[in-house]
This record gives C-alpha cells, sequence and structure tokens, in this order.
C-alpha cells in the first residue's frame, strides 16, 4: 500500500506541475490579448497584481499558514518584489508587447542554464560535462531564434526578452537564502505584495493606471492573476511538495512549449522552424542544466 500510495502521490504532483506549468504558459497570450483590448503594460501588470496580491493573502489564511520569518528576511522579500520581481515581469511583458509570444518565453526560458552556469562560476556548483552541454545548447537555441529575427523580432524586444531571463536569473540567486528559510506561500505572498505596491506605483506617477475599459480587457487582467500567477502558483508548490524541486524544475520546461502551441493556435503567430528548434534546445539545455544541478546536490533557483 506505501507504493501504491508513494506512486499516487508522485503522479498527482507531476499533474500539478505540468499544470502549473500550462498555466504560466499561457501568460503572454493573456498578455497580448489585454494589449488588443487597449491596455499598456502597466496598466496589465497593475490589475495583474492588484487582484493576485489578495488572494496569496487569503490562501494564507484559509491554508493556515503563519507568516513566519524574521524582519530582515521580510524586508528583502519585499525588496526583490518591488525591485527584481517588478523589472523582470516588466521586462517580460514589453517583450511580449514586440516580438511573438513563443519567441519572448523561449528566450525568457534560458534562465535555469543561466542560474546553473552563474553558480557554477560562484564556486556554488560543480562544473560538470552536462553543465557545459546545457550551455552551449541554451546558447546554439538562443542564436536559432535570433537568427530569425526578420521573421518579426524586433531589436528591442528581442534584448528585452534577454534582459528578463537575466533579471530573473539574479532575482533568483540573491533571493535563494530567504527563500531557502521561509515557507513558499508566505515568501511569494510578501514578495508579490512588493512587487505590487512597485507596479501601482509606477503606473499611478506615469498616469497609466486606467482600468479596462470593457470586458475583454478585465477578462485578460483577471486571467493573468488568477490563472498565471495564484492558480500556477499554488499548483507547482503542491506538486513540488509530492515530487521535490528537481523534478518539478524538469517538468516545468513544457512551459514554453504551451506558449509556442497556444500562440499558434490563438494568436495564428507563426514563427520559422529554426526558431522552433532553438526554442526547443532552450527547453532541453533547461531540463539538463537542471539535472547537473541535482547531480551537485542542488537545484536552479
Amino acid at each position: 500500500m506505501g507504493a501504491v500510495h508513494a506512486t499516487r502521490a508522485a503522479t498527482a504532483g507531476a499533474v500539478l506541475v505540468v499544470l502549473s506549468a500550462a498555466c504560466f504558459g499561457v501568460q503572454p497570450i493573456m498578455a497580448r490579448i489585454a494589449y488588443a483590448a487597449g491596455m499598456g503594460v502597466p496598466a496589465v501588470l497593475t490589475y495583474r497584481f492588484a487582484i493576485a496580491v489578495p488572494l496569496f493573502w487569503l490562501a494564507l489564511a484559509v491554508l493556515r499558514q503563519p507568516l513566519k520569518m524574521s524582519r530582515r528576511d521580510a524586508l528583502l522579500l519585499f525588496l526583490l518584489g518591488a525591485i527584481g520581481y517588478a523589472a523582470f515581469s516588466t521586462m517580460y511583458f514589453e517583450a511580449v508587447d514586440l516580438i511573438p509570444a513563443a519567441a519572448a518565453a523561449g528566450l525568457l526560458y534560458a534562465y535555469p542554464t543561466l542560474v546553473a552556469v552563474t553558480q557554477a562560476g560562484l564556486g556554488r556548483e560543480r562544473v560538470t560535462g552536462r553543465l557545459w552541454l546545457a550551455l552551449a545548447g541554451a546558447t546554439a537555441g538562443t542564436l536559432l531564434v535570433l537568427g530569425a529575427s526578420a521573421h518579426g523580432l524586433r531589436p528591442l524586444g528581442t534584448l528585452l526578452a534577454i534582459g528578463a531571463a537575466v533579471g530573473y536569473t539574479i532575482y533568483l540567486i540573491v533571493g535563494h537564502a530567504a527563500l531557502a528559510r521561509v515557507a513558499p506561500l508566505p515568501a511569494t505572498a510578501v514578495m508579490t505584495t512588493g512587487a505590487a505596491v512597485s507596479l501601482i506605483g509606477v503606473a499611478v506617477i506615469q498616469g497609466q493606471a486606467a482600468p479596462p475599459a470593457g470586458p475583454t480587457g478585465w477578462a485578460a487582467v483577471a486571467g493573468l492573476a488568477v490563472v498565471t500567477t495564484v492558480v500556477a502558483v499554488l499548483a507547482l508548490f503542491a506538486g513540488m511538495a509530492r515530487i521535490g524541486p528537481t523534478r518539478a524544475s524538469i517538468l516545468n520546461t513544457v512551459e514554453p512549449l504551451v506558449t509556442a502551441a497556444t500562440a499558434a493556435l490563438v494568436l495564428g503567430e507563426r514563427l520559422q522552424p529554426p526558431q522552433y528548434l532553438g526554442i526547443a534546445l532552450i527547453v532541453a539545455a533547461a531540463a539538463a542544466a537542471t539535472r547537473a544541478a541535482a547531480g551537485s546536490g542542488r537545484s536552479p533557483g
């Protein structure tokens, strides 16, 4: 019975992580729908976090999880959200506005490899042949995605997507210590609160915090908040509790593939074959980097 229970728990965990990845994967598609409804990036991010943050705090109350952390960790997590999370979210959403959603998602997903390589450079990971192979694959994949720049990849959008990957890498490495000491859900509640304060403040100052003008805009930002933020995060945490962070990270590599498929179906976006190959190489590199980190006793991010 114990083995059967463990198998069922592992299966449930895998399903939850794939659900989370699918939710994250449709994020740029919902953003593009919001843009088509007349919303700008600051407004989209404002209402995404304005809706999501209270739901995270509600989840804390319903699940009766204590907000157990030191003042120092609380401040670090808040600042990570206000500066790091807000910055890479803005870069990513701006990139999605400028280049195809699948390309933006594929370039962003270079971050697991960047994390593993950076950790190795800092002496926190053991440099292995698999890690070098992951770096080569991610580099080749990025070059393939960029190589078809004449087919819809604006230079600014491309740079923003790469900047988002670098920003997310820095955010994960800087926040690693605090995230190791604080439970995931309380940490997320504090970080998203920091991001909300920062993003809403900037949108108000810029005069770009106007609410959606119609039901399509409201539906898009509600989807971004509920589906691609709250449900995605809670499903990821629940899945990781059953299968561990390494297996969860590997399963998460389906995210940019979901983005590519959904963008083709919903938005009619078509990339060139080399770009799809590049996205596949980046995803494979992310899985290899995660396995390499697991072999050295750590997991990227």
